[in-house]
């Protein structure tokens, strides 16, 4: 049986440390999971949930402005479109903003809004088209025609054949 001390309340001693299962039992929590966290240089483990407690006050003591700002700026679907945007084609979100405006919001092609939803129900940003030898930025699609534009390879030729199919 071991006992360590743990965290700033030294009342959580963890006794029948498994760190294989990564489980104890605490003086006061009673059976807990093990929490690996770093201090310094080094590693320790602590009560799961004195941490949770502890995390749970700190947040609680916050401010709402506090909440709100943490909010916007931790969106993690503003943090993904945002590295996304500058990994695949060199944009940030203000540029992208400028052509969405310039274009009202419509697809450059059919000239409709985008309406297709994601899987949370919300519906998508309209998507960079771009050349994929090039890389160069062409506009914003909306999800049929950009997928329009993939399922014919960006080739004209098979453009020029489809709207020839379709006049006939």
């Amino acid at each position: 049986m071991e006992i360590t001390k743990q965290g700033k309340n030294r009342e959580h001693y963890l006794t029948e440390i498994d760190y294989d299962a990564r489980t104890a039992v605490c003086r006061i929590c009673g059976p807990t999971k093990l929490t690996r966290k770093k201090h310094g240089n080094k590693y320790g483990f602590y009560c799961n949930t004195n941490i949770l407690n502890n995390y749970k006050d700190y947040y609680s003591r916050q401010p709402a402005e506090w909440h709100q700002e943490r909010r916007l700026k931790y969106d993690g679907r503003s943090i993904a479109r945002k590295s996304s945007l500058k990994c695949k084609y060199n944009l940030t979100v203000e540029e992208y903003d400028e052509m969405f405006k310039a274009l009202d919001g419509l697809c450059q092609i059919c000239r409709n809004p985008e309406t297709e939803k994601d899987r949370t129900g919300v519906i998508k940003w309209l998507a960079v088209d771009h050349c994929h030898t090039t890389g160069k930025v062409r506009g914003l699609l909306c999800a049929q025609c950009n997928q329009g534009l993939g399922n014919y390879r960006d080739n004209t030729d098979y453009l020029k054949a489809a709207i020839a199919y379709l006049e006939a």
